[in-house]
């Protein structure tokens, strides 16, 4: 498979257009070498799993005869030439009986998205009734192509068409309705339901776009009414596909008879009533699909139009839609998540949780970026928001099931806080003070993980450490600026430094510095065994770098102390003093801080005495 891959890469490289040819040849061939490893593994591993399904492990019971023999009494043997085959040799031993032991099935692994989705399709179509959908989907495609027929070559007058497809979508719709009581075809009214929305929708549009009988507004108001109609028709029989469809066709009813002339208030204060009647059915059902088809309907559209359209004069009347979308559906995700008593798994939607802030903070960049200080003050504001929404999430009471929500909600919440808090330093601070926050937030980050129990949460804490350093050295040379010794930018960042990396050091000194009290495996996919192996794993390193840290964090002390003591003090004498009492006081707390430490514990606190000689 890697040699097929090679070959075909390489050619497919060399003819692709636009590129060089000898190094299209030579990263085609590259790519597809690891494209036939990637499928030879895939390959090989399946196999092995089938293989190990298929085994039927061989248990050999004890020999009866040999068991009822005395102890103290050899087992007569017969003895063989040397000569003799080994088939005789097994014929003329004792058989031995021989039970089959199925092992137990491994677990089928987990579809991928595409395969699910795939799953989701066919389902639909070849699930239930498939004659039923069958039809309907030919029915709406052939009224389709019937009203675009009589258009062409005239057959009936244009009233007389639109009428004849707008009375089947009221006689399907009509029809589903009454037949919603038989328990037996439920199912089928629904279909017919969705159906004589779908056609109304149909009628409404060509109405619009093939013959001058109705103008945008009119238009656009009743396919709002559609809208409402199918929503109040799916509230009443708890039938999540009517909604879906009727809030589809109400979100494509812009695009549909747009004329590229509107006014983009006008669209936002349509999709605004369409989020708000969202929330509302979010706060009624629990239709995870409702509040997905919103979101990427809402903010896939004024995306798009602020790419086209948007320029800075028309911030005053755009930045209010999107406060309200982003409220809105945060209203949507948190209503999904606490009204409806389901699995915190289930309850807590991750694209919603993470993807509307994100979303909503690129968006607000586009809008903000002639504006100085903009950015960092939207950022510290989303991040106060969260984290304020993390506590109350912390502090919600109820069962056992509720508690779990409000945990999850609340450790969501207070990574975005942290990170969008995070994001707003560098944006509005230099480096020095960026340093400081970073370190500071990694350390705190620690802490929560090392208390839950979390190694992804406290690798995330070591993360920042690195990165606040880095941050702290390219602004180096500023120091200059300083107006008081010790209150200035460079030695509070790095002091901020050396207790964040002296507190990780102290925390991750021993293994019981770690306590699993919320295992990694509630929270992860995955086999818990493979989960404890990152633990211990983790474990091991973080017992590693312990004393590593511990050093950094007391070099960052010297080097903040060194910095301001060159810059304030000019003669050099006094300098070299100034720095050895420094390193003789640093090195008398951290033996204190050793000695009140347990027995071994922080055993690295003291070794900076022995360089003190």
């Amino acid at each position: 498979m890697v040699l097929w891959g090679v070959i075909w890469g390489a050619v497919l490289g060399f003819f692709l257009e636009g590129h060089d040819h000898e190094a299209g040849f030579m990263l085609g061939a590259l790519l597809g070498a690891w494209a036939g490893w990637g499928l030879r593994k895939a390959v090989r591993r399946e196999v092995e799993l089938q293989a190990q399904r298929l085994a039927v492990p061989m248990v050999r019971l004890p020999d009866p005869v040999a068991e009822q023999a005395p102890q103290d009494e050899a087992v007569p043997t017969i003895p063989m030439p040397l000569d003799t085959p080994a088939s005789a040799t097994a014929q003329a031993a004792p058989s031995e009986p021989e039970i089959p032991v199925v092992s137990e099935p491994l677990p089928p692994a987990k579809p991928s998205l595409a395969e699910q989705w795939i799953a989701g399709v066919r389902g639909w179509l070849l699930g239930g009734n498939t004659i039923v959908r069958m039809g309907v989907l030919v029915l709406f495609i052939g009224l389709a192509f019937l009203a675009k027929y009589a258009a062409d070559h005239a057959l009936l007058p244009p009233e007389l068409r639109l009428a004849v497809v707008g009375l089947v979508g009221c006689a399907l719709l009509v029809a589903g309705w009454r037949l919603r009581l038989a328990q037996e075809r439920a199912l089928y009214a629904l279909t017919l339901q969705g159906a004589g929305v779908a056609v109304l929708y149909l009628t409404v549009f060509a109405s619009f776009r093939l013959y001058p009988f109705l103008t945008a507004g009119t238009a656009f108001a009743l396919m709002a009414v559609v809208c409402a109609l199918s929503t109040a028709i799916a509230l009443l029989q708890n039938a999540q596909t009517m909604a879906f469809v009727g809030f589809a066709g109400a979100f494509a009813a812009p695009l549909l008879v747009s004329t590229g002339q509107g006014d983009h208030v006008g669209l936002f204060s349509y999709y605004l009533l369409l989020g708000a009647a969202i929330a509302a059915v979010a706060w009624m059902r629990a239709w995870r699909a409702l509040n997905l088809l919103g979101f990427f309907a809402t903010f896939g559209v004024a995306s798009l139009w602020g790419v086209l359209k948007y320029n800075p004069a028309l911030f005053d009347s755009t930045e209010p839609f999107l406060l309200g979308f982003f409220t809105l559906y945060l209203g949507a995700t948190l209503a999904y998540a606490t009204r409806h008593s389901l699995h915190p798994r289930q309850a807590v939607d991750g694209t919603l949780v993470f993807g509307l802030p994100i979303v909503t903070m690129a968006l607000q960049a586009q809008l903000v970026r002639d504006i100085p200080y903009a950015m960092a003050l939207s950022s510290l504001a989303l991040g106060a928001l969260y984290l304020a929404l993390g506590w109350w999430a912390a502090l919600r009471r109820g069962d056992e099931q509720t508690l779990g929500v409000g945990r999850w909600l609340a450790e969501c919440f207070a990574a975005l806080g942290l990170g969008f808090v995070t994001l707003a330093v560098p944006l509005a601070l230099d480096g020095h003070w960026t340093s400081a926050v970073w370190a500071a937030e990694g350390a705190a980050v620690y802490w929560m993980g090392q208390r839950q129990g979390r190694w992804l949460a406290r690798l995330a804490g070591l993360a920042l450490q690195p990165l606040a350093a880095l941050s702290y050295l390219g602004s180096l040379g500023r120091l200059s600026d300083a107006q008081w010794p010790l209150a200035n930018p460079g030695f509070v960042g790095a002091v901020w430094l050396a207790a964040s990396a002296l507190a990780l050091a102290y925390w991750m000194r021993t293994d019981a510095a770690t306590p699993a009290t919320m295992p990694d495996a509630t929270l992860q996919d995955g086999p818990p065994h493979r989960i404890r192996v990152w633990q211990e794993q983790f474990q091991k390193f973080e017992q590693i770098l312990s004393p590593v840290l511990f050093w950094v964090g007391f070099m960052w002390w010297q080097f903040g102390c060194w910095q301001e003591i060159e810059h304030w003090i000019a003669d050099s004498a006094h300098q070299a003093r100034l720095v050895m009492l420094v390193w003789l006081g640093s090195t008398w707390v951290a033996l204190r801080a050793a000695r009140l430490a347990q027995e071994g514990e922080w055993s690295v606190a003291a070794t900076p005495v022995r360089w003190s000689l």
